[in-house]
C-alpha cells in the first residue's frame, strides 16, 4: 500500500472524538494538542499526493526484537540526523517528531499504541519532507495489524529466544516472525541478529525471495554454526568499565570502534546499527567512529564516571548485575551498590484489559526473582518504589526485604533514596540505579502521579555533593 493511500484511510477510522473531562491540567494539553493536531492534519490533507510525489526517497524502517530494538532504533536515529539527513524516530527511549506533544526527552510506553499514532508519524514524515521515518515495533502493533500496511523498505528482527515464550507469553515469538511473514512486497530487505540457531534458521525460511542481511558476534557465528553476514568480535578487551573495544566485520571491511557504551549486548546493538546503515547505503566508518566514541542513550545504561566510581541508570537488572560482578572479580570495582525499581501494580491496576490477579502473579515472580538476583551480585541494596499505584508502599517494601540476604536499606521516596545512595558512594565503586530508564512519570498512588526522571535527581545529588565538598 502507498503511503498516500494508507494516510487516507487512517484518516477516516481517526477523527477527533470529544474526551471525557478529568478537571485537571494533563486532560487540557491532550484535548489543545488535539485540536493542534487535527488542525494541523487537516491544512496538510490536499497535499498528500504531491508530497508522496515529491518524496519518493522517504525510507520507512520497523525494528523490532525482545532485546536491542529501541537502543538500534535510537542509534541509528542520532547518526542520520548528525549526518545532516532528516530523520522521525518512534520508539521507548523518545519520540522525535515535530508533531508529537510528547518531549524528546521523556520515554514513551508504547511508540506505535495505534492507528492514530501511526497517522502522525506518516503525517510528520510526509509534511516535513523526511528522509528516514524509523518505528519501534512491539508485539502489540504487530498483534494489531498495524505494520502490515506499512510501506516499510526495511524491516528489522534483533534478538529473540524460544524462551521468551515463557518468559513474556506464549505467542511472543511467533509475533514477531509475522513482522517478516505479512510482508508481500518483495523489494523489502530483511535485516536478522541472532544467537539462537532455531530461530535463525526459521526467519531464514520466511518469505526467502526477500534480501535479507544477518548478524551476529564472531563467537555465536563459529560455536553455534550460524552463517552470518557481519559479525563482531574483539582484538582486545571486549568490555571494560571504561567501554566496549569491537571490530565489526562486514564483507571484505574491518570497523574499528570504541566506545564509552557499557555491556556486550551493546556490542551487539551498534553492530546492529552498522548493518542498518550499510543496508541504507549510508554508513560512514570515519563518521561513526566519532559518532559513537561517547554517546549516551537516554535511560539505557546512562553511564556518569565521578572520580573513580561510577553511576549506571538503566531500565532492566539483568544482565547488568551478573556483568558488575565480573567486573569486581576482575578489579575493575570494589562494591557494587543497587537501586531497585520494582514496581507495584501501577497504572496497569486502572487498565480494565488486564486481570488484576495475573498481575499480581506476574509481579510476585518478578520480585522472586530480581532479589534472589541481587542476593546472587550486589553488595548493597537501596530499596524503593516505582510505579506503586493503588500497592501499599510499606508492606510492598517489607516484602521484597524478606526476600533478601544481602545488606539493605528501605528509603519509600524514591528520590530520597537515590540522593542517600550518591551521598554514600566510594571510590571505585558502582551505583547502579535501574527500573525506570528515562521514564518520568511514576505513579505514586491510585489516583497520584509523581513526576520523577532518574537521572535528573542524579545530577542535582552529584551537584550537591560537590558544594558540600
Amino acid at each position: 500500500m502507498k503511503i498516500n493511500d494508507l494516510i487516507i484511510n487512517l484518516k477516516k477510522d481517526n477523527e477527533v472524538s470529544k474526551k471525557r473531562s478529568l478537571n485537571n491540567s494533563a486532560s487540557k494539553v491532550i484535548d489543545i494538542n488535539n485540536v493542534l493536531r487535527n488542525s494541523f492534519i487537516q491544512k496538510t490533507n490536499d497535499s498528500f499526493e504531491t508530497k508522496e510525489e515529491k518524496k519518493s526517497n522517504l525510507k520507512i524502517i520497523g525494528i523490532t526484537g525482545s532485546r536491542g530494538k529501541s537502543t538500534v532504533a535510537y542509534l541509528t536515529h542520532q547518526y542520520l540526523k548528525e549526518k545532516g539527513y532528516k530523520s522521525i524516530l518512534y520508539s521507548s527511549i523518545m519520540i522525535d517528531s515535530k508533531i508529537s506533544y510528547i518531549s524528546s526527552d521523556e520515554a514513551v510506553e508504547n511508540p506505535l499504541r495505534d492507528e492514530r499514532m501511526l497517522l502522525d508519524a506518516l503525517t510528520d514524515a510526509i509534511e516535513y519532507d523526511a528522509d528516514f521515518l524509523i518505528l519501534e515495533v512491539n508485539e502489540a502493533a504487530i498483534k494489531k495489524g498495524l505494520t502490515k500496511n506499512i510501506p516499510f523498505d526495511l524491516r528489522m528482527i534483533t534478538n529473540i529466544y524460544p524462551k521468551h515464550n515463557i518468559i513474556l507469553y506464549p505467542d511472543y515469538v511467533d509475533l514477531k516472525k509475522e513482522f517478516f511473514k505479512e510482508v508481500e512486497d518483495k523489494s523489502v530487505k530483511f535485516i536478522i541478529g541472532t544467537s539462537d540457531a532455531s530461530n535463525f534458521d526459521e526467519l531464514m525460511e520466511i518469505n526467502k525471495q526477500n534480501e535479507r542481511i544477518t548478524y551476529s558476534s564472531k563467537w555465536v557465528s563459529e560455536h553455534k554454526n550460524i552463517d552470518v553476514d557481519v559479525k563482531f568480535y574483539s582484538k582486545t578487551t571486549l568490555d571494560t568499565m571504561n567501554g566496549l573495544d569491537i571490530t565489526v566485520l562486514y564483507k571484505e571491511n574491518e570497523y574499528d570502534i570504541k566506545t564509552s557504551l557499557l555491556f556486550p549486548f551493546n556490542a551487539e546493538n551498534i553492530t546492529g546499527c552498522v548493518t542498518l546503515l550499510e543496508a541504507l547505503n549510508v554508513y560512514d566508518y570515519d563518521f561513526f567512529k566519532l559518532f559513537i566514541q561517547d554517546i549516551k542513550i537516554k535511560g539505557r545504561d546512562t553511564h556518569i564516571k565521578v572520580n573513580n566510581s561510577h553511576i549506571i541508570i538503566s531500565l532492566h537488572s539483568a544482565p547488568h548485575l551478573e556483568l558488575f560482578k565480573k567486573y569486581k572479580e576482575l578489579n575493575y570495582l570494589s562494591k557494587i551498590k543497587v537501586v531497585t525499581g520494582e514496581t507495584g501494580l501501577g497504572h496497569y491496576s486502572w487498565d480494565k484489559e488486564h486481570n488484576e490477579d495475573n498481575l499480581v502473579l506476574d509481579k510476585v515472580d518478578s520480585i522472586g526473582f530480581n532479589m534472589k538476583y541481587m542476593n546472587n551480585n550486589a553488595d548493597f541494596v537501596y530499596l524503593t518504589t516505582s510505579d506503586s499505584g493503588a500497592t501499599n508502599k510499606d508492606d510492598f517494601l517489607d516484602y521484597q526485604a524478606s526476600l533478601l540476604n544481602v545488606a539493605f536499606i528501605k528509603i519509600s521516596d524514591r528520590r530520597q533514596a537515590i540522593i542517600e545512595a550518591i551521598n554514600g558512594l566510594m571510590d571505585n565503586e558502582v551505583l547502579f540505579i535501574y527500573g525506570r530508564g528515562n521514564r518520568r512519570v511514576m505513579c505514586d498512588g491510585y489516583d497520584s502521579i509523581l513526576l520523577h526522571q532518574d537521572y535528573e535527581v542524579v545530577k542535582e545529588a552529584l551537584r550537591q555533593k560537590e558544594k558540600m565538598q
